[in-house]
């Protein structure tokens, strides 16, 4: 009996709500439905659905035993979808030198900064994509000391960047890269204000802030503390510095930014204070 076709906008709908390893196996069905799933309304209606749902992603690292020995203790989980990354053992998350700032994150895609061979020194950046386990290395770019860099999506183009920002006193230059675009490849970038990192990067609907620190290039400002706060439009690609009071911490605060200060009141209790930024351009907290 012939029947009328489901409509496109009901089709998309029954596959959004589906399991991230269903989507990524129905690549192989045909390419009509390979086409459907890798349009951008698509990738957009399934990153919607599936942010609504409480998610939690572990990371265990590995820990070399003898076949004989068990931990001491076992935590069992039962994710929706699990992966082993770095896909080869010969490979190393985190810098040797430093743990500090290895990975970031940004609209269902994680950013490793440096991942190095265990024989080697020199890392490279790497793109992984934790529901489908595909990843991408990004070309290598030479470091100089301390050198930092964040991940960011811009939600209007579409788009993810990775920006590279350099040791402040040393002699490289600022770079940025837009994944996805033909022959991908790291350009220069102007930053007028030189900020020792002091932080993770924190991606908010299209802008990456970090926390910096003037003073090691003693480019600290009268009547500001020497702390600064870097705001970073992803489209624009332009820098922005707010100056919190003093240290502080940075979070996504229900999709604004947060701000939180550690007070030492007396030595058994310690005040936390919150900040929330609600107009970056204004300035007003």
């Amino acid at each position: 009996m012939a029947t009328d076709p489901i409509p496109v906008e009901l089709s998309h709908e029954i596959l959004s709500r589906l399991p991230a390893k269903s989507i990524a196996r129905f690549h192989c069905v045909s390419k009509q439905w390979a086409s459907i799933l890798d349009r951008p309304y698509f990738k957009d209606l399934f990153l919607t659905k599936s942010s609504t749902q409480p998610r939690l992603i572990f990371a265990i690292e590995k820990n070399h035993m003898s076949p004989h020995e068990k931990p001491s203790s076992s935590l069992v989980l039962t994710p929706e979808f699990h992966m082993k990354f770095p896909p080869d053992d010969t490979w190393w998350i985190f810098p040797r030198y430093d743990r500090k700032f290895a990975c970031g994150y940004a609209s269902g895609l994680i950013y490793f900064s440096c991942m190095s061979v265990k024989a080697g020194y020199d890392g490279v950046p790497v793109i992984c994509n934790p529901k489908t386990g595909r990843y991408e290395i990004l070309p290598f770019i030479r470091r100089y000391r301390k050198s930092y860099s964040f991940f960011g999506f811009d939600p209007v183009e579409k788009q993810y960047k990775v920006l590279h920002m350099a040791y402040p006193c040393g002699p490289n230059d600022h770079r940025i890269m837009t994944l996805g675009t033909q022959g991908m490849r790291w350009r220069k970038i102007h930053c007028s204000l030189r900020l020792e990192n002091l932080s993770e990067g924190v991606c908010i609907n299209g802008v990456l802030y970090y926390l910096g620190d003037t003073s090691q290039c003693m480019e600290k400002i009268r009547g500001k503390s020497s702390f600064a706060i870097a705001c970073f439009d992803i489209r624009s690609e332009k820098f922005k510095f707010l100056y919190p009071e003093s240290f502080c911490e940075l979070v996504n605060y229900n999709g604004k930014l947060g701000v939180i200060y550690y007070d030492d009141l007396t030595d058994d209790a310690i005040e936390l204070r919150v900040w929330v930024l609600e107009d970056v351009e204004k300035e007003k907290w």
